[in-house]
């Protein structure tokens, strides 16, 4: 599989993860990754060429200073929830709460009292009326902590987990978004983080993929 190279230098490389592989695949012969997407994400990861640029990355991740952003189609009126949850009708809002591998259910993470930090800003771009019984919200995510799941395990919290996610959405719920995409909908569009070697600030863009954005279109 042909992978693309959305930034390049002679010690890292950002690429457009195509969904369905694993991070640490061997996606492009020689390049580490620094960090991960899951399996069915697709957008933005940053491959390094040795393991001290990997580590020099790693460390921006680690102190959170790296700016991620997704786009995510959920299940239902979000906006709804916003004000009955938070009692705001920004389309701005945060979720605080902590993540961690889920006790019972150990192939998911759950939001657990003595989980770890997580932290994910939201912005809600638009609220599409599908039919009658069928509503999606679809959303720009920033992710400030990088745990497993976060994003998904946010969203489904609230109710509103990520269209066609099989694992937080229930089999059921998520059978028709996976019939139609074969995936779930969530692209990592965008990162930006500091160059290690040369202190320059790295912004790196990845539209949707066109089977994505077709199916937005075909709703609206």
């Amino acid at each position: 599989m042909q992978i693309e190279t959305l930034y390049s230098t002679d010690k890292y490389i950002v690429i457009n993860k195509p969904f369905g592989l694993l991070s640490d695949e061997n996606l492009v012969e020689g390049y580490l990754p620094c960090h991960r997407l899951d399996r069915e994400t697709s957008g933005c990861l940053v491959l390094a060429k040795n393991e001290t640029t990997k580590e020099l990355i790693q460390v921006e991740f680690k102190k959170r200073e790296v700016k991620k952003t997704y786009i995510v189609l959920v299940y239902g009126n979000i906006r709804k929830t916003v004000l009955k949850v938070f009692g705001s009708d920004s389309d701005d809002f945060v979720i605080n709460a902590p993540v961690q591998r889920n006790p019972i259910a150990k192939v998911k993470f759950a939001i657990v009292k003595d989980g770890r930090d997580s932290v994910t800003e939201f912005k809600i771009n638009d609220v599409i009326e599908v039919s009658e019984n069928n509503v999606l919200s679809l959303l720009t995510c920033f992710p400030k902590t990088g745990r497993t799941h976060q994003i998904r395990v946010h969203l489904s919290s609230i109710g509103h987990p990520v269209y066609g996610d099989k694992m937080y959405a229930g089999e059921k719920r998520s059978f028709e978004g996976r019939e139609e995409l074969g995936r779930m909908f969530l692209h990592s569009s965008a990162i930006e983080f500091t160059d290690p070697y040369t202190n320059e600030l790295i912004s790196v863009n990845c539209p949707l993929p066109q089977h994505l954005q077709e199916f937005l279109n075909n709703l609206k």
